[in-house]
């Protein structure tokens, strides 16, 4: 097991050339006083620049690299002019509003990256999935099933979040909800272990106390068969002794869903998605 992205100091020098290109493809403007903009200006020239750099500019660094990786990650594997266009629509937020993970109210830019960083996530685990309606459509054996992105930047929406997720999933079929917890377990530092095991135990509690309260509230929208479950997903900048790099990506999955008081087909559904899904970096609740 380990980081789930590792992305070198010379990998990330690529990246804003890169970001320009795909940019200027989809006939998008990059604004000198854009967030994005700064990551550029940031990721160029960052072999030379490595030394020099501060730890609060090493945790800039390494969310901007995460922002530009799933851009470019994910405009790799764009499959056709519908899922382009998903893919245009996100990139116009990511590059419109702010994009630091603490933005107060968060920002749509910030839900963008969320949806290509899940997409990510789920391709890194050999499942195929594109950019669809409601946010990512991920194809089974049982046919498509719906994802529905939702980064929870105030506790207090979750509800709202919830409901918005069922009409979506709704309309489509069958499907889940993936809530994006980090801005509540946001890490203004780098975690240093010889065992990644303990990174993701430390996210697992993290992730367990924002969501505690929430449950009950969970369960009735699971037994009213509202979606099949949901995942719930945190992230920390991790430096685990012997890798390559310092500036890993270590995801951490919650996979949530109540079998006594599900339907039976939603509960079959749902643990194909996450058998697929499984591994170290996840557990089932």
């Amino acid at each position: 097991m380990g980081p789930d992205v590792i992305v070198t100091y010379e990998r990330i020098e690529q990246l804003p050339g890169e970001i320009r290109l795909i940019y200027t493809e989809f006939d998008k403007e990059i604004r000198p006083n854009s967030d994005l903009h700064s990551y550029l200006e940031l990721c160029d020239n960052v072999v030379e620049r490595k030394p020099s750099l501060t730890l609060p500019e090493h945790l800039e660094l390494h969310h901007a690299q995460r922002v530009l990786v799933a851009i470019v990650d994910c405009y790799k594997l764009l499959v056709d002019a519908k899922e382009r266009s998903a893919f245009k629509g996100l990139i116009a937020q990511i590059e419109a509003t702010p994009l630091a993970p603490k933005t107060p109210g968060g920002s749509h830019g910030l839900n963008a990256v969320f949806e290509l960083e899940f997409l990510q996530y789920l391709r890194y685990r050999n499942v195929k999935a594109r950019l669809g309606e409601p946010d990512i459509v991920v194809s089974t054996a049982l046919g498509d099933y719906y994802v529905a992105c939702k980064s929870i930047n105030s506790l207090n929406n979750i509800e709202k979040n919830l409901e918005k997720a069922t009409s979506q999933i709704a309309k489509r079929g069958f499907g889940i909800v993936a809530l994006n917890f980090e801005p509540h377990v946001y890490y203004d530092g780098v975690m240093t272990t010889n065992d990644p095991i303990e990174v993701l135990a430390t996210l697992d509690g993290n992730a367990s106390d924002v969501y505690k309260d929430y449950e009950g509230l969970f369960d009735r929208k699971l037994s009213d068969g509202c979606f099949d479950g949901i995942t719930m997903q945190v992230c920390c900048v991790a430096n685990i002794v012997g890798e390559e790099t310092d500036l890993n990506t270590m995801t951490h999955n919650v996979y949530y869903s109540r079998s006594s008081i599900q339907p039976k087909d939603a509960v079959v559904r749902f643990r194909s998605f996450w058998s697929a899904m499984r591994g170290v970096n996840s557990y089932f609740r």
